[in-house]
């Protein structure tokens, strides 16, 4: 009986980091997961531990646990993708900025137009 309450305690830390997870994913707070990444494993560890006739009893929520996991792990890697767009965009702005010079009325570029600075500093 008390090894059955420590594995439901167990399961219901679990689902609660599930959820929080979620709460942080959609936040955009990725430190803070990954600060939370031990405590996670350790439960992940402990988790394939149980024994299987807890396993049985608490065949729904484990079942609820790994819907979350996999729905948390989808946002985890719609934000990896938009991450990795939003830095091929900026890299994108980066080579286009060496485009930009002077231009005529017309829009027509001047000739000699060099890219870079067009300050000059002097000491």
């Amino acid at each position: 009986m008390l090894d059955e309450m420590k594995w439901r305690y167990r399961l219901a830390e679990i689902r609660a980091m599930m959820t929080a997870e979620r709460r942080l994913l959609k936040a955009g707070a990725i430190d803070e997961i990954v600060a939370r990444d031990r405590r996670r494993q350790t439960l992940a560890d402990q988790l394939s531990e149980m024994p299987a006739a807890i396993a049985e009893s608490h065949e729904a929520l484990i079942e609820e646990i790994r819907v979350e996991a996999a729905r948390n792990q989808s946002l985890l890697k719609a934000y990896i993708r938009g991450a990795g767009d939003a830095a091929a965009r900026m890299q994108a702005l980066i080579e286009k900025r060496g485009e930009i010079g002077a231009y005529r009325r017309d829009g027509s570029r001047l000739a000699g137009a060099a890219p870079g600075p067009t300050r000059e500093s002097r000491a």
